[in-house]
């Protein structure tokens, strides 16, 4: 049990503040049972997750879709759709800054080539190119989003690190003041990629794809496409008595270079953005 969580990103720390302790219900008790689900296919297996209210993190589950779904159906779909956005949201935002990242890339899809309209073709395309920059860049690390256009078109955007192999070529166009690359290995579309200089910046970017009519289209499907190696964060939990609480985020204030709180009905959570470390 806790009610604050530091995260060590390489590009400066963060500390979140929640109004209660984490895994309880408002009323104090466990939750037990959870109340939000996801099935994903990943490398060709269908695998169902359970999110773990204890570590706010999705566990494989060892069960089908079918087996979580209560039969009465009394569900809240909408907040579950909430739910599930926000923890890809959540989960896509911390490998983003739990790694150091190279370039920002843009993927789209020629029409004559790929149905850019239908999300499960993209999807599939997608896999094809990721696994040619894995043999092409054995040491290739990728963190990759879709983003459904308002025209309907899916295209894909991503940070890359350890892929200088994949063959870069200057546009001859700038973005302000970074020159912007295409992509020689990518063959599917058009390509865009940006040297990234500001890797905290760009993180809180990417999640901005995560939106609630990209969740509606791909229920049961992958929202998020990461490497392997990539790095993950080391976090630290603490329980704050009520006393400390007040004297603990008035420090926290004072040396954040950020700060900001969201939550639900039930939880809110003060956010610091820190520069470096803080003591526990």
């Amino acid at each position: 049990m806790y009610n604050v969580k530091l995260y060590k990103y390489p590009a400066g720390w963060q500390v979140r503040v929640y109004s209660r302790p984490v895994g309880f219900r408002a009323d104090g008790e466990p939750r037990d049972v959870p109340e939000v689900w996801d099935c994903f296919a990943e490398d060709g297996d269908t695998v169902a997750y359970r999110y773990n209210p204890y570590t706010q993190c999705r566990e494989p589950f060892g069960g089908t879709l079918a087996t979580l779904v209560p039969e009465d159906g009394a569900k809240d779909p909408d907040r579950s759709a909430k739910s599930s956005m926000c923890r890809t949201k959540n989960r896509v935002y911390y490998l983003a800054r739990s790694n150091v990242w190279d370039w920002f890339v843009t993927l789209t899809f020629d029409p004559g080539k790929v149905d850019s309209m239908c999300y499960d073709a993209c999807v599939s395309k997608l896999g094809s190119f990721l696994r040619t920059c894995r043999r092409k860049c054995p040491d290739v690390r990728y963190l990759m989003v879709p983003e459904h256009h308002k025209s309907g078109r899916f295209h894909f955007h991503g940070l890359f690190a350890g892929c200088d192999s994949l063959g870069f070529l200057d546009s001859g166009k700038r973005d302000g003041r970074h020159v912007v690359y295409n992509i020689g290995s990518y063959k599917l579309g058009f390509s865009t990629a940006t040297r990234i200089d500001d890797n905290r910046k760009v993180t809180q970017y990417i999640g901005k794809y995560i939106t609630k009519e990209l969740c509606a289209v791909s229920v049961g499907r992958k929202r998020y496409w990461a490497s392997r190696n990539l790095a993950e964060a080391e976090t630290e939990e603490y329980f704050l008595e009520g006393s400390e609480r007040e004297p603990y985020c008035n420090g926290l204030a004072d040396m954040a270079v950020y700060m900001k709180e969201f939550g639900s009905d039930d939880i809110t959570v003060q956010c610091y953005e820190l520069g470096g470390d803080v003591d526990g």
